[in-house]
């Protein structure tokens, strides 16, 4: 699709359930890529979450090892950044936390059915059953979609599927702070780094002493401080390319 001369690019994911394949499958995704499309809006149900906040109950299946730069490869090269973090795209106001919900048996912690964990309670005696939520439903956007407004809202469903719909709304562009000092996508890696936290705070407080009014001063932190996440973000890149030479 064209628009203004840009083209963008319409993903529809459904990743595979087990680790090793889902490995296999962003490293599909990525090498047939595009290189002329610069406004891509990925969504989908991706079967892992990134961090721990979008998985409640059960056991954590975030996601680790080898994946993990096949992952950060593919979210880098597209420029994707997860639209739930987005400050300039709402959650809107009956929005649920997660996208799928099950019911698990503690005797039969692979059961995802409400019928087959009650079923397993009843035959080992116990009435107890976790409820396992995750965000396994997400949108991602390219930095040129994600300086726009909108509006991400995950709706409760029907009985039609397990998963409940992610519904996501662009409403046209952001008339904030100029391109340059907008979002850019921090990797959770980089924010357990440590120093990192402190690096960004001391470039932060280095431009507030500059002489100026608040809002020249907040241009220029914000400024410095895009500039620096994307050094990070190519040597991060860089990294992973050695990482995965060597896997080879």
């Amino acid at each position: 699709m064209e628009e203004k001369g840009f083209q963008w690019g319409l993903l529809n994911i459904y990743a595979p359930n087990h680790e090793a394949e889902r490995r296999q499958f962003w490293e599909y995704i990525r090498n047939p890529t595009p290189s002329a499309i610069t406004k891509w809006v990925v969504g989908g149900d991706f079967n892992m979450v990134e961090d721990p906040c979008d998985w409640r109950g059960g056991r954590l299946t975030t996601i680790h090892g080898q994946e993990v730069a096949k992952w950060e490869k593919l979210i880098f090269q597209m420029n994707l950044t997860d639209t739930w973090h987005l400050r300039n795209f709402s959650r809107e106001r009956l929005s649920l936390r997660f996208s799928r919900s099950s019911l698990l048996s503690p005797q039969s912690p692979d059961t995802t059915t409400a019928e087959e964990a009650s079923s397993s309670a009843s035959r080992a005696g116990s009435a107890s059953i976790v409820i396992v939520e995750s965000r396994l439903g997400r949108f991602y956007v390219s930095t040129q979609i994600a300086d726009q407004i909108g509006s991400i809202c995950i709706q409760l469903g029907t009985t039609l599927s397990d998963h409940d719909p992610v519904i996501l709304r662009l409403k046209g562009p952001y008339q904030g702070c100029p391109r340059d000092q907008r979002n850019v996508r921090i990797p959770n890696k980089f924010l357990s780094k440590n120093g990192f936290k402190q690096d960004l705070g001391n470039i932060w407080a280095t431009k507030m002493h500059l002489e100026g009014n608040m809002a020249t001063k907040v241009a220029a932190a914000l400024t410095a401080s895009s500039q620096f996440l994307k050094e990070k973000v190519h040597l991060k890149e860089l990294q992973l390319a050695e990482k995965e030479k060597n896997i080879r």
